[in-house]
């Protein structure tokens, strides 16, 4: 009899098509399922600076065209966050003078409201290069060449990887170039590691908004200070300028210097891009950084300038 019910289950499961080996196992039939979505952790991004307002003229002799003539420039590296190794080597890119065109025959592009050939002063609520395109909106032009807006960064950045640290400046032109040429040298050659490693970037880090920058008398950079008229020492970040003896002898000089122990002190003013900054960003969409350049002092040098960076994300 026993034997006869066996014999009755094995046929069922013949006839059910179903394997009852002890290795065997009964499946269900697989349903549809849907694809897991990872959020993107890397972007490609592009900055440049897109241009410059004045809203007080430097102190400045008019022997080179009315009023003030600025080129602007970057300063910028990237490295990665893991081990501090450079991914970029430190470089400087800068662009041609924006002012006064008349009797200039050394590539200087018309900006300002000082007279018909233009000039920087702000005498009009505000002069803005470039003429031709809004340099505080979050997305324009592309870069061309050394006019503005000017191309200072395009690459990825990813999540917990690589960032970008960014020195933007604004340089009074006087017809000669030996301050600007000893500081674009010590960005490339004097070492960047004592400024990566300052609480001033270190902060910077770690503070979710890209719209944020170091600005002068950052004591966490006074240290770096060291008296160089002239940009000489090898020091990046932070110096201490004697601003009369640029201005005597014709020498360009920075905007945006500021007393300190009985000089003059000119600080890089520093913003530091991570892909974590960005995250939101859409591509195709751009963020604008208003960067401050004043020198409300003594009447001394009396410039008040505000540079933008403009980061779009591409990719």
């Amino acid at each position: 009899m026993f034997r006869s019910i066996l014999g009755f289950v094995a046929c069922l499961s013949l006839i059910a098509g179903v394997v009852t080996s002890a290795s065997a196992q009964i499946l269900p039939r697989p349903g549809r399922s849907t694809p897991t979505v990872f959020a993107p952790t890397s972007g490609r991004y592009r900055i440049v600076i897109s241009g410059f307002a004045a809203a007080k003229e430097t102190v400045d002799r008019d022997t080179d065209g009315r009023k003030d003539e600025v080129y602007a420039a970057a300063a910028f590296v990237l490295w990665d966050r893991r081990d501090g190794r450079m991914v970029s080597v430190p470089n400087v890119v800068w662009s041609r003078e924006y002012g006064d065109i008349r009797g200039q025959t050394n590539g200087r592009i018309q900006a300002g409201s000082a007279g018909r050939g233009g000039g920087l002063w702000g005498g009009n609520g505000g002069d803005y290069a470039p003429a031709s395109s809004d340099p505080r909106a979050p997305v324009g032009p592309p870069p061309v060449g050394d006019q503005l807006p000017l191309m200072v960064f395009e690459g990825g950045l990813s999540k917990g990887a690589e960032a970008l640290l960014i020195a933007p400046s604004l340089w009074e032109s006087d017809g000669r170039r030996l301050a600007f040429d000893n500081y674009a040298t010590n960005w490339r050659a004097g070492g960047v590691s004592r400024l990566i490693n300052s609480p001033a970037v270190q902060n910077q880090l770690s503070n979710p908004s890209v719209t944020s920058a170091v600005v002068p008398g950052d004591p966490t950079l006074q240290t770096i200070a060291t008296v160089a008229n002239i940009f000489t020492g090898g020091v990046v970040g932070s110096y201490l300028l004697g601003a009369t003896t640029l201005i005597t002898n014709q020498v360009d000089r920075p905007i945006g210097l500021t007393p300190y122990q009985n000089a003059d002190q000119y600080q890089d003013r520093v913003v530091v891009v991570t892909w974590e900054k960005l995250q939101s960003l859409a591509v195709g969409a751009g963020i604008s950084i208003a960067i401050p350049f004043a020198e409300p002092f003594d009447n001394q040098l009396n410039g008040i300038y505000t540079a933008y960076l403009r980061v779009e994300r591409i990719q």
